[in-house]
């Protein structure tokens, strides 16, 4: 680890590398020396140290980190060469005589945009924002803020803020600085970075406070995750309810494949695992190691999408064959002509969690998965009779068979009382394989039925 010395430049403490310092006190003695018996070399030479502490200054400002060889390489180059201050003739009248060192008067920068890393909150977007247009950055805050809590406007401002903090490249050098600027004096009047204005405090404030939010919500997310693609990891049995929300995914594929479990969880973790990060950053303040996680977290989201494109086939394959079970019954004849439906709930308890195609009940440390029928009424048919039709897919016309001989479906005829449930249910330990039932009831010419509100005729 290198050397540093403690220095003062005008007022302002900083720590710097030997060769740093023996390099900057070189440059001081070479201007001192060029501006020979000029009366305003000393004000002069106090002009040029203050204007190095005020370019120094944002960088060595960082986690206090020392002046290097490098940072008053760059200063050197914006002040420029000692011979640019050596006398070319007497003083014109009236002139002071330090105003002789005209290279030492701002010379021309073209503004660029910077994000600037110096003095921010987040991602120093706002501030190199209120850099490049000479605006306080406070009202760039103000309104991605507002924007954000404002409903409809919050990706008006949440993406323009993302892609701007991707594109912006960071303000590290000084004549990056500069140019983020357009020359100014760094630390003039109007731009004094380290000065916390009560509005800073307050957004700084806001900011550990969402970051504890964010921190806060990414945890439960990624523990959710983490319960429902591993159920054995052991995390269920402390959530209520989560013993059964475990078992979700072998509904669909108990025979998923472990590699396949691992990049459905780098898909789904990865970006809170950086919203974590994000509000560790916004509440802890620390600067460095970022990139290195966000460009991993980057590179094993895009592998996790690679190996989830390559099983997509693979569960594909699990639905790529269809098969259908019909049976047909023979209803008994009753005395009279009115044949009474009563509809049943079976198969979907009051407490089922409803997703697209199916609820799921929890039933004594049972997870059990049904679905609604489809129920029809044919009227004027020429037999008296129910027909029930299990449809199901799979891997091949043999899994899509035990599939749909895995439905269970309720009925009974009671006299003139047919029992019929509204739901079908997949037996134990079957999988989700777009299981469903059509019932049709066909009564012959001159039977009425009561309770078709809810059954679709057929014509």
């Amino acid at each position: 680890m290198k050397k540093t010395i403690h220095i003062n430049l005008a007022g302002m403490a900083f720590h710097i590398e030997e060769d740093a310092y023996a390099k900057l006190e070189q440059y001081l003695k070479d201007v001192d020396r060029a501006l020979g018996s000029d009366p305003g070399k000393k004000e002069t030479l106090d002009d040029i140290e203050g204007r190095i502490a005020e370019l120094l200054h944002p960088l060595a400002g960082e986690n206090d980190r020392a002046v290097n060889s490098e940072n008053v390489d760059d200063v050197i180059k914006v002040l420029g060469s000692p011979d640019d201050y050596k006398l070319t003739g007497e003083p014109f009248e009236g002139e002071e005589p330090s105003a002789r060192s005209a290279a030492f008067a701002p010379k021309p920068v073209k503004k660029r945009l910077f994000r600037d890393v110096h003095n921010r909150i987040l991602g120093g977007v706002c501030s190199g924002l209120g850099a490049y247009f000479n605006i306080d950055p406070i009202f760039f805050r103000l309104f991605f803020v507002l924007a954000i809590f404002l409903g409809p406007f919050f990706w008006i401002s949440f993406l323009p803020y993302l892609i701007l903090w991707i594109v912006m490249p960071k303000a590290y050098s000084i004549e990056q600085r500069m140019q983020m600027y357009g020359g100014e004096p760094l630390m003039a009047k109007s731009r004094q970075p380290y000065k916390s204005s009560g509005a800073n405090t307050f957004f700084r404030i806001l900011g550990v406070a969402f970051g504890f939010l964010l921190m806060l919500i990414s945890f439960v997310v990624l523990t959710t995750i983490a319960m429902v693609i591993f159920p054995f990891v052991g995390l269920a049995e402390y959530i209520p309810g989560g013993e059964w929300i475990a078992g979700l995914p072998f509904i669909f594929f108990p025979e998923i494949p472990w590699f396949f479990s691992s990049a459905l969880f780098m898909f789904l973790a990865i970006p809170f695992i950086m919203i974590f990060y994000l509000g560790l950053h916004l509440v802890f303040r620390f600067k460095r190691g970022g990139k290195y996680i966000g460009a991993t977290g980057l590179i094993l989201w895009f592998v996790s999408i690679g190996v989830l494109s390559i099983g997509g086939g693979w569960i594909a394959k699990n639905f790529s064959t269809h098969e259908l079970i019909q049976e047909e019954f023979l209803l008994d004849d009753f005395n009279g002509d009115t044949l009474y439906v009563k509809h049943t709930n079976k198969g979907a308890g009051k407490d089922a969690v409803y997703f697209k195609d199916f609820y799921v009940n929890k039933d004594s440390d049972q997870i059990r998965v049904s679905a609604r029928a489809n129920i029809y009424l044919r009227k004027n048919a020429p037999d008296f009779l129910i027909s029930i039709e299990r449809h199901a897919r799979g891997r091949n016309k043999y899994d899509a068979f035990e599939n749909a001989s895995n439905i269970d479906y309720f009925w009974n005829q009671n006299d003139s009382v047919l029992e019929i449930s509204r739901f079908f249910e997949l037996k134990e330990n079957s999988s989700f394989r777009k299981q469903r039932v059509n019932v049709t009831i066909e009564i012959p010419e001159g039977m009425e039925i009561d309770g078709d509100r809810r059954l679709n005729v057929l014509r």
